[in-house]
This record gives structure tokens, sequence and C-alpha cells, in this order.
């Protein structure tokens, strides 16, 4: 922007004189052409106000190291965040606590959401390279922006259980250790418990074939994919059983299971009780 301003012509009083009587000596007759001088009372002769474009000055009231040690600090944090280490986090948390932020982010509940706003996006973009599905990231990260945004107040406590819950989603979300194809396979599975998943189609959209798909999966998560395919079916199936009162037949039905008898099989073969027995000890109240 500098360089802009820099560079742009300055038309000088004389030159802007001249040509604006050209100008309109080319729209009247000579004899018709009259010409008054005015003062005016801002100069023709521009000069951009170029203060903000130079460094700022430091504030003395923050000394240099105690800023390199904020910073540094907060990366530590989202470093643990990024690997799903709560308890390295957590004491990241505790060591940061001793810094100041300034009047920006202190004072009014406008000032304190701002704090919070900024911290949910950091936390966000720092479980990105971890591999966690975006759909994950949103919704976590979506359902602390809403918190913020309805708060009366912003307690404290706030920070640390977004940085735990953030962690969390690293640890059950995060497939980084897993090659893009198994990657790829395992986040269609997640997002798509309702649709047909066979080992064809799967291996279709990854470009490979059936039986190197099959010796590639068990290989990298230590399952097969027919059973790691049933495994979120239950899982998801066990929600619904928790928080809707659908009948088990449409709970099958709605995590891609038509067979009734198959549904109740896996499931218990999953989680040790048919699908009737675990509404009955974990429906909410």
């Amino acid at each position: 922007m500098q360089e802009y301003y820099n560079g742009v012509k300055v038309l000088g009083a004389n030159d802007f004189y001249s040509t604006i009587r050209v100008l309109v000596g080319m729209m009247f007759d000579e004899d018709e052409l009259k010409v008054q001088q005015m003062k005016e009372f801002l100069p023709f002769q521009f000069l951009p106000d170029i203060r903000y474009f130079n460094e700022p000055k430091f504030q003395k009231d923050i000394p240099i190291s105690m800023l390199e040690q904020r910073y540094e600090s907060e990366n530590r944090i989202l470093e643990a965040v990024s690997r799903g280490d709560g308890e390295a986090a957590v004491e990241a948390m505790h060591q940061h606590s001793r810094f100041t932020y300034g009047g920006r982010f202190e004072g009014s509940l406008y000032q304190q959401k701002n704090r919070m706003i900024v911290f949910n996006t950091l936390l966000r973009k720092a479980i990105e390279p971890s591999k966690v599905h975006p759909y994950y990231i949103d919704a976590i990260s979506s359902k602390y922006a809403r918190i913020i945004e309805e708060a009366d107040e912003v307690p404290e406590e706030l920070m640390w259980q977004m940085v735990r819950d953030y962690c969390a989603y690293v640890r059950r979300y995060s497939l980084k250790e897993y090659s893009p194809a198994v990657q790829k396979v395992m986040n269609y599975v997640n997002l798509n418990v309702a649709e047909p998943l066979t080992l064809k189609s799967l291996a279709a959209m990854c470009f490979i074939s059936p039986s190197y798909l099959s010796a590639l999966f068990k290989q990298e998560t230590g399952t097969t994919l027919i059973d790691y395919i049933n495994t979120q079916r239950v899982n998801r199936a066990a929600q619904l059983l928790e928080h809707s009162s659908h009948a088990i037949a449409a709970v099958a039905e709605e995590v891609g299971i038509l067979d009734v008898n198959y549904f109740t099989k896996i499931f218990k073969k999953t989680l040790g009780v048919t699908p009737t027995r675990y509404r009955r000890e974990h429906k909410e109240k």
C-alpha cells in the first residue's frame, strides 16, 4: 500500500490550472471564456497519510520476553490438543494462566466473548492436521460458537472444557495413523451408515480392488471392513435407542439393516445385550 501511494503522480497547482483551462477552452469560444481564480482552502497537492504504513510502536508496558513466552505457551496448548493429549493440554493451560491479554479480551462481556471466539477458532484449526473429518470439526466448533453467543456470562472454566472436548474429539475421530484410502473409507462409513455399504462399492470409490482394500483395512485397523461397518451401525443404533422411541425394526432400518433378526444378532455381539434390553437400561428418563 505504501509503495502504491508513493508511486502516485502528484499534480502541481500550475499544471492543474493549465489542464482545466485547456479543457474549458475546448468547450467555449475564446471570447466567452472568463477565468476567475479563487483561493481554495485545500491545496491541490495531495500527500497521503502514511502513518499507518509504518511498524507499530511496541507497547512498553509488555516486556518483549513476556510476549514471546505467551505465544510459546499458546503453541504448547495447541500442539497438545492436536495430539489429543488432554493431560498435556491441561498442564499447558495451567502454565498459560499466568499470562494476561490486556484490555482487548478482558472487562466487558463483549470482550470476553471475543476471547472465547478466537480460542474456539484456534482449537478448530489445531485439530485439522490430525485428520479429523470437517464434519466433526464443524460440529464441535458450532456447538461452542452457540454456547458463547448465547452466554450471559463467560466462566473461565469454559476454556478448560473446550480444551478437554477438542482433545477427546482428536482421540475419537483422528485418522492420522491410517493411509488415505483407509481414511476415506472410514469417513464414508461413519457418515453414511444408513447407505448400502459393500466392499466392492467402497473399493471402487478408492479406485482399488476389493481384495486389496480388504487386506489393507485389516492390516491397518486390526479388524475386517465388514466388522467395522457393523460396529459403526450398532453404535449409531445405540444412540437412537437411547434418544428416540422408534421401534427396534425402525432403528435397524435407519442404520441400513433391513433384517431385524440379523440386526439383533450383531447388536448383541457388539454390545453384549439385545437392543430391547439396551434401551431398557439406557433410555433417557
